[in-house]
């Protein structure tokens, strides 16, 4: 279990590199790049221009992911903020059935994540795969500002994984001892 979530963001990087070098390689030839890698990089004027000639808000690249996964990912505020004023879906689900928040919440993006956190969001739902939700994820990379965030919108630290496991697990598991201690006080 361990060797799982040690490196849960690194895997996750190398998906969505994969799929945005494929999404690369087909945009390649038509000489441009896509909504989902502009909003990756933070690109808003990339992903207004997009959306402004037709493409929709929710538009998914081949693992279902959306431009709002993809600006949640890299913690681009900006991107994410403009997107959800355009009434991009918050709660749209990848193939592994990931969402915004759960890939917001692997990495250390307090702002953009307590943003998504102020829409209506399932703060619990976990993903397809592990069962691992948006807490999990936090947990796991040690992101303490991150867990306290979401436990602060209503996570339930006792939510289990495919595995047995809770966030505290997870915590431990990978060494976060100032997020264990903070989740056994729960």
């Amino acid at each position: 279990m361990k060797d799982k979530v040690k490196n849960m963001r690194l895997f996750l990087a190398f998906i969505m590199g994969f799929s945005l070098l494929w999404a690369a390689e087909v945009s390649s030839v038509q000489n441009k790049t896509t909504i989902w890698q502009s909003a990756m990089n933070g690109d808003l004027k990339n992903v207004q221009n997009y959306v402004g000639n037709g493409i929709s808000i929710d538009a998914t690249d081949s693992n279902k992911r959306t431009a709002l996964m993809m600006a949640a990912f890299n913690g681009h505020t900006e991107v994410v903020r403009w997107l959800l004023i355009q009434n991009a879906s918050i709660d749209l689900e990848d193939v592994q059935g990931r969402t915004a928040l759960i890939f917001c919440s692997s990495g250390p993006f307090v702002t953009t994540l307590e943003l998504l956190l102020k829409q209506k969001v399932n703060v619990n739902h976990a993903d397809k795969d592990e069962g691992f939700t948006a807490l999990m994820f936090a947990a796991s990379e040690g992101h303490l500002l991150n867990v306290k965030l979401l436990i602060k919108y209503g996570a339930d630290p006792k939510v289990k994984d495919k595995d047995g496991d809770t966030a505290l697990a997870h915590a431990s598991k990978n060494k976060h001892t100032a997020i264990a201690k903070y989740l056994s006080k729960l």
